[in-house]
């Protein structure tokens, strides 16, 4: 994700297949230049993550972007 202006990244969002299996999601965002982690969200429970659709997972405080600056968005299951 590359911005063109400032603004705030608020949620994760992703497509969650219906067969999707897995015990929740964790959800990051990173700073492609330097690697560095910017802001992560988790869901603990297939509850809050449904299949089938487009699921947003909230950022628990929104993190400001700054103009030019590419992010990169990373979501992952959380197996048992």
């Amino acid at each position: 994700v590359a911005t063109g202006r400032a603004g705030a990244i608020t949620a994760v969002r992703f497509f969650k297949a219906a067969n999707e299996s897995g015990n929740g999601h964790v959800g990051k965002v990173y700073d492609w230049a330097s690697g560095a982690l910017l802001a992560s969200t988790i869901a603990v429970s297939d509850a809050a993550c449904p299949g089938g659709r487009w699921v947003a997972l909230p950022l628990t405080a929104p993190l400001s972007t700054t103009v030019g600056t590419q992010y990169v968005v990373a979501v992952d299951s959380l197996l048992r």
